[in-house]
């Protein structure tokens, strides 16, 4: 069974923690249902929410996501036994040429 200090100690953790959960339900409320206006301009006037920050943290998700997951390249490999070399070691150069230029103007956004 529970002690009685124990269960006292979960009560006045949970009633501390109040102000903190109501300004979380106050927060949430403001992000999904905005606020009113206290007054409008004129009769009948729109006073709707658009939630511009969600949008446009849904727009720059994907470049944060690519920028923390993406790998640098390792290793690549060539075939060599295809009957020309000089002409893939040169696709080769290109490539790794094409990607470093790829990164460099990458680099300014970081």
């Amino acid at each position: 069974m529970i002690s009685n200090k124990l269960l006292t100690q979960i009560k006045s953790a949970l009633n501390s923690r109040n102000g903190w959960e109501q300004k979380q339900r106050d927060w949430y409320n403001l992000r999904y249902t905005g606020y009113g206006r206290p007054t409008l301009p004129y009769p009948n006037a729109p006073d709707m929410h658009y939630p511009l920050v969600d949008t446009q943290i849904e727009k720059l998700k994907p470049l944060y996501i690519g920028q923390i997951y993406e790998a640098e390249r390792l290793a690549t490999f060539v075939d060599l036994s295809r009957g020309e070399p000089v002409a893939a070691r040169r696709r080769f150069r290109q490539r790794v040429e094409a990607a470093e230029q790829l990164r460099e103007g990458r680099s300014h956004l970081r």
